[in-house]
């Protein structure tokens, strides 16, 4: 930040104050987090000498972006890096490159690639994980935080969930009819005029029903209906209790994924994304129609829909089998 050389020394002890006032404004984990991204793009900048790090100009940040797709980084990682661009030139009184239409493109592109690559990479789940995890974590001595990856997992495979909408839901979005559950999503960038944003979940009589755990989870985690659905847990000395006004970050709710999926994963490559992708894959799978699946998943294009989904071998080989000869 530009400093000042004042003949007041009252305002020379107000300029060397101004730092924490400008750090108070976010939280310091969040603070962290944004200034991990900053190193780096300063790591990027640093054997470049035809581009500065501070102030930068708008095109070279949207070529780092590309730079972060092409090296394979993380969608959360291309998040990051656009509040850790944007804090870094503001906390030292520059205007942000990150707010130039042509970087906001090139970050949305980059986004965007970087979600179907990462849904390319991953496996998806099938019905026996699911059910492997319901026999695990399901049984009437789990804690709140096992129930809670339970009915994560249910509801993002049965409903074509993105955990990101998920994490947005509170328990008045979610409306318990006799045979089945409607989830009312937030407004889609793909759904405009929001005609697919409630997802039907269908009631069924096996153990595995996500509308009867879904139901068990919020009576147990005494969820109000302005509570988060998938809220943060604080432990106390008789187990987790379950703060409902508290949504749950994304990285928290990664890491525990990959904790607890580990005794049904064995080699396989799974990531939150596996679950929409084996609810999808399993629906084709079943022979449900392509506009059904389409409609269920919110998907606008076939292309976006097909990414998710992965055939299995038996059905690759329908083909070959039905060829006559």
């Amino acid at each position: 930040m530009s400093s000042f050389q004042f003949q007041d020394e009252s305002l020379n002890e107000l300029s060397k104050f101004l730092p924490s006032v400008i750090n108070s404004a976010i939280a310091p984990n969040t603070t962290k987090k944004y200034n991990s991204a900053w190193l780096q793009w300063e790591r990027f900048c640093s054997d470049k000498s035809e581009i500065t790090t501070l102030p930068a100009d708008p095109f070279i940040v949207s070529l780092y972006f590309g730079y972060l797709v092409k090296e394979k980084k993380s969608r959360r990682l291309i998040s990051d890096s656009i509040y850790g661009i944007r804090w870094g030139h503001i906390s030292n009184g520059y205007s942000s490159p990150t707010d130039h239409p042509f970087t906001k493109l090139a970050f949305e592109g980059a986004k965007r690639m970087a979600l179907f690559e990462g849904s390319k990479k991953k496996d998806p789940f099938t019905p026996e994980m699911i059910k492997s995890i319901v026999n695990f974590y399901g049984s009437v001595n789990a804690n709140l935080y096992e129930l809670r990856f339970l009915i994560i997992c249910l509801l993002c495979f049965s409903g074509f969930l993105r955990i990101s909408k998920l994490l947005n839901t509170k328990v008045k979005d979610l409306k318990f009819y006799c045979d089945y559950l409607t989830v009312t999503l937030e407004k889609s960038k793909t759904d405009q005029l929001r005609e697919g944003n409630i997802v039907f979940i269908s009631k069924n009589n096996s153990s595995f029903c996500p509308v009867v755990h879904t139901k068990s989870y919020i009576e147990n985690a005494q969820l109000d209906s302005d509570d988060y659905l998938i809220s943060r847990l604080v432990k106390t000395k008789h187990g987790h209790k379950a703060v409902g006004s508290k949504k749950v970050a994304y990285s928290t709710i990664s890491s525990m994924f990959k904790e607890l999926a580990k005794p049904v994963s064995s080699n396989l490559s799974l990531g939150l994304h596996s679950l929409r992708s084996g609810g999808a894959s399993s629906a084709a799978a079943n022979n449900i129609s392509d506009r059904i699946i389409s409609k269920h998943g919110r998907w606008k294009s076939e292309k976006g829909r097909d990414g998710y989904i992965k055939d299995s071998i038996s059905t690759r080989l329908t083909i070959s089998k039905n060829l006559g000869l």
